[in-house]
């Protein structure tokens, strides 16, 4: 495989992000629903985007030492992804929080 290139690094991105990200989308949607129910923020709290953020960034990391075909720029752009919906879902929470007053 060539290194370097975009075009091939970025489905191999995605295929190794793939778990990470579907985590941080279940864990998204597991703290909209807690808020929804009224649980205590403490609750919400322990369903942490955070914690996946660098969770999936390390395993990330891992599997990019251990991929022949990839280089460090992957790592930008699968970190980059991966932030990317993690601030999506914190700013959706953001804005139900600012509209519905909780």
């Amino acid at each position: 495989m060539p290194r370097g290139s975009c075009e091939t690094e970025v489905p191999i991105v995605v295929k190794i992000l793939q778990p990470v990200l579907w985590v941080a989308q279940a864990v998204g949607v597991t703290r909209l629903i807690a808020s929804l129910a009224g649980a205590p923020r403490a609750l919400v709290y322990l369903a942490s985007l955070t914690a996946v953020e660098i969770l999936g960034s390390l395993f990330f990391a891992y599997r990019l030492a251990h991929h022949p075909g990839l280089r460090y720029l992957a790592l930008w752009r699968g970190n980059l992804l991966l932030f990317g919906l993690c601030q999506i879902l914190y700013i959706a929470g953001l804005v139900y929080t600012g509209f519905s007053g909780n």
